[in-house]
């Protein structure tokens, strides 16, 4: 029997020896690191792009560093237009159009940053393949009338998570806000007398003002005064148990609770951006002007704004005149 336990704990040892070695090889060198930390800094300082972005650059280009040099340490001096293709090729049978254009996007910034820091004498950037172009996109899903009023009747307000969940749905499908949009709000950034929102964490990096609107106030001050539990976070909306603190980076809780309400509402959607989506359709339908939807939404392109602005074939089909007989 005793020998029977040392050999047990023999193979225990081994398999942690072989997991200890993994992690061990798995992790990245002193250079790379170093590398990352540098491209990082411009990314950000630079570049101005944000975390979301930075990350998933890096992603790709790790991906690329390991294909092509492994575990041998890094010449960049070496890297040909041969190598940057091949690997575009490679990673291309497995991805998706947009995020092939994300990976050649992610290539060509990081082969322009080594071209200027010194360490690849070859303009690299200009040699990445440009992927084909991408099909023009859907027409955006909407809610209609009916189905967003039931979107807005799943939540049960009586309950403090439903109050805090019912207003978060209202900053998304009054005022179009992102989700991290609605989660990075601060207490600070609410003006009550102005009845304005003051947005610092949005996608483009670019602080704005928009309106609130009575019924989005009401249901934030009742949130805040009956829903949200004791918590030093100086964020509007946090979650329901402890420590009481904010949403993480992809806004958890948010996009839980309103998968939640559709289910509950006989809803077949998973996303947020729907709701989004929903009011820029609406308040073009109704003549407001592009740029002015444009201004709200945040957008820096109004050729992002005037997607909302096509026309769906049944609609088109409804205000055709008959053909004369």
């Amino acid at each position: 029997m005793k020998k029977k336990k040392h050999c047990h704990a023999d193979s225990k040892r081994g398999k942690a020896t072989r997991h200890l070695s993994i992690i061990k090889a798995a992790r990245p060198s002193r250079s790379v690191e170093r590398l990352r930390r540098q491209y990082e800094q411009h990314l950000d300082q630079v570049a101005g792009l944000t975390e979301a972005t930075r990350s998933v650059y890096w992603l790709f280009i790790g991906q690329f560093l390991q294909r092509r040099f492994g575990r041998r340490s890094l010449r960049l001096e070496a890297l040909r237009a041969e190598d940057v293709n091949r690997f575009i090729q490679h990673r291309g049978l497995r991805l998706q159009c947009s995020s092939l254009h994300v990976l050649a996007a992610a290539l060509r910034s990081f082969l322009s940053f080594t071209h200027f820091t010194g360490r690849t004498p070859l303009p690299l950037a200009n040699a990445v393949v440009c992927p084909a172009p991408r099909p023009r996109r859907p027409i955006p899903e909407t809610f209609s009338e009916s189905e967003l009023r039931r979107f807005l009747k799943a939540f049960d307000r009586t309950q403090s998570i439903g109050k805090r969940d019912f207003a978060m749905a209202l900053c998304l499908c009054r005022l179009g806000l992102r989700a991290k949009e609605v989660t990075s709000l601060k207490l600070e950034d609410v003006d009550w007398r102005a009845r304005t929102l003051h947005l610092r964490q949005t996608k483009t990096r670019r602080s704005r003002l928009v309106p609130l609107p009575a019924d989005v106030a009401r249901a934030i001050r009742s949130y805040l005064r009956a829903g949200r539990p004791p918590s030093t976070s100086g964020l509007v909306f946090v979650q329901q148990r402890l420590p009481y603190t904010g949403a993480d980076r992809r806004s958890g809780f948010l996009r839980a609770a309103m998968r939640s309400a559709y289910t509950r509402a006989g809803l077949r959607h998973k996303g947020v951006h729907i709701l989004r989506h929903t009011l820029a359709t609406r308040l073009h339908r109704r003549g407001v002007q592009l740029k002015t939807i444009a201004d709200l939404l945040g957008h820096v392109s109004i050729d992002t704004t005037a997607g909302y602005a096509r026309v769906h074939l049944r609609q088109l089909r409804q205000a055709a005149l008959p053909w004369p007989r």
